[in-house]
């Protein structure tokens, strides 16, 4: 019975021994900005603001009419055409978040290409401002930098959940991306190395930033649970024998 526990121990310990090592998770970042370059202040499309002037656009009869404010583009939502373009009503905002530049980009890409490599933290935080009392009901969206459609995850910012959200205070907001998204769908749409964010409709948004991190199972953790079972087995052996 010893030998053949010995040799389950050992072949259980050679196994997870094959597991490629790890030192430390990888942690990389994408940050968007708004026209001046603050994400602590508004810099509005909507008007002029110092050094950021970017007047509100008419709308245009078709909708199709778009404005950039830094790293993000607003684009006219069809339910009102006539409304301007960048005062935060009614209105898609758009940022393609971009990992390829952070200098750890390579090590997270090679590692999420392994067998194991998965994304166990994702975080998505918003400076928002509610330009309107309908923000309970905005949206956002995650997709690979191709994607054209519209936001599809609703009813995140109603004041049960951001008590402090109210139209023209601009606050910061948190979201866990694995709350919405599964790990597979999270690098599957970094295919590029890029997400687009869509968010919609009543907020002005001064700036985003995605983390993401990844890991692989510690295999050290593993192997000394192997060998913790091998001695149990060997300790309780010895007892019946003494016994």
């Amino acid at each position: 019975m010893f030998k053949k526990t010995f040799i389950f121990a050992i072949w259980f310990l050679v196994s997870f021994m094959a597991f490629p090592a790890l030192s430390a998770p990888i942690t990389v970042q994408s940050v968007l900005f708004d026209c001046d370059g603050d994400v602590l202040t508004v810099g509005a499309p909507y008007g002029s603001s110092g050094n950021c002037s970017l007047p509100a656009q008419p709308g245009t009869s078709d909708g199709s009419g778009s404005i950039t404010n830094g790293d993000f583009t607003i684009l006219e939502f069809e339910t009102d055409p006539s409304d301007p373009i960048g005062d935060g009503v009614d209105e898609w905002t758009r940022g393609l978040f971009d990992f390829q530049a952070d200098a750890d980009y390579s090590g997270f890409s090679s590692l999420l290409a392994g067998s194991h490599g998965k994304i166990f933290s994702a975080t998505l935080s918003l400076v928002l401002t509610p330009m309107d009392s309908l923000f309970s009901t905005d949206q956002f969206n995650l997709e690979n930098s191709s994607f054209v459609g519209a936001p599809q995850i609703y009813n995140l910012f109603n004041d049960a959940a951001n008590p402090l959200l109210d139209n023209g205070i601009s606050k910061i907001v948190e979201l866990d991306l694995l709350d919405f998204y599964s790990q597979q769908q999270l690098e599957n749409f970094l295919s590029d190395g890029r997400y687009l964010m869509t968010y919609g409709d009543d907020a002005i948004i001064s700036g985003a930033m995605i983390r993401l991190t990844a890991n692989i199972p510690e295999p050290g953790t593993l192997a000394l649970f192997s060998v913790g079972l091998l001695s149990a087995f060997a300790i309780r052996r010895r007892r019946k024998r003494n016994t």
